[in-house]
Formats: C-alpha cells, structure tokens, sequence
C-alpha cells in the first residue's frame, strides 16, 4: 500500500439499483475503474439474482474491470460469521468461473465500520495493480480539470445555459412564434 505521503484519489458512482435508472449506467462504465457490488447479506434469495444482473452488465460492458462484492448489514443478528462463510462461499462458486474479474468479496457494516478498513486496504491494493496506475496524466489535462470543478462552482455553466434560454425568446422561426407559456418550462429546466 502507499505510504503516509502519497496519495490515491478515487471518484466514486453510485448507480442507483432501483430498475428505473438500468439504461443510464451503460453510459458511466468503463474499464479503468473498480466495481464495487454491494448488496445486503440479509436478503440472501434477492442477492444472488441482483448480484448475477449485475456481474452480466458489467462483463458486457467492462469485461476485465476488477469487481469487489461488498455485503452490508454485517451487524445485523442473523449474520453471524458461519452465515456469511457460507454466502460468499456460495456465491463465489456460483460466479467465479464465469466472471474472472470478480476479485474479492467483503462483509462490512456501515453503523459500526466493522470492516471498512480491509475494504478501503482492499480496494487500494487492487486499484495499484491495474495496468492504468503508473501511467501520468499530463499537467494539462489537470489543470483543465481544475478550472472545470471552479466553473462548476461558480455556476458559470448554468448562467451560460439561462442566457442561451433567455436568447431563444428573440428567435422566432418564420411561421411560429415562440409561447410564452414555454419560456417558463424551459428556464425551469435550466436551473436544474
């Protein structure tokens, strides 16, 4: 692991697991990122089936990316440490063969952190071993990106999308007119 001085920065996602968001996460995956599968170890039937979804959506898309099954509510009664042996033993042979990148499995809990530090030690380990990690980013590209997080919080970007809104009321195509009942709709959606 690094030592006290250097430093591993990771951005995280969270891709909603509610159905409803499914065909947005295609467009966040990629193959320089570790996936971390969480899901609760109380509910053992429901695990297996959404754990399997996503290990195909993920082999689909990013087959070689590192995947980290990470099960919570480890404070919970019912799991007790031969519980828990016995669901990771089960879903590791269930899916290992099939999904090679599936590289560590964990069981935490978020009340009392129990865990959390093998978690963070594992995913650092991991993220040093990815072909990716020795290679520099150019002085440029990070300087771009800090002037994008200072324009994102100077909300110069939606001052810039209100002002093209307000500018649209001046365009009127010939043979319409733009409503005024739109203009409202639209400002709305720009302070979004």
């Amino acid at each position: 692991l690094p030592s006290a001085e250097d430093k591993l920065e990771f951005l995280t996602w969270d891709f909603a697991g509610q159905e409803v968001y499914y065909a947005t996460h295609q467009f966040f995956l990629t193959h320089r990122a570790i996936y971390l599968l969480v899901f609760d170890l109380t509910k053992l039937d429901d695990a297996g089936e959404s754990v399997e979804y996503w290990l195909l959506s993920l082999h689909a898309k990013v087959q070689n990316a590192p995947v980290i099954l990470v099960g919570t509510h480890l404070d919970e009664k019912k799991c007790t440490q031969e519980y828990v042996d016995i669901l990771f033993k089960t879903l590791v042979q269930k899916f290992k063969a099939r999904f090679i990148n599936l590289v560590s499995y964990h069981a935490i809990s978020t009340r009392s952190l129990k865990n959390v530090d093998e978690l963070k030690n594992s995913i650092a380990r991991i993220a040093l071993q990815q072909p990716y990690m020795p290679e520099d980013i150019p002085r440029p590209y990070l300087a771009l990106e800090d002037q994008i997080k200072a324009l994102r919080k100077s909300n110069f970007l939606q001052s810039k999308v209100s002002s093209a809104l307000s500018n649209l009321s001046e365009l009127e195509p010939p043979g319409m007119s733009t409503s005024e009942s739109t203009l409202p709709s639209l400002d709305a959606m720009s302070s979004r």
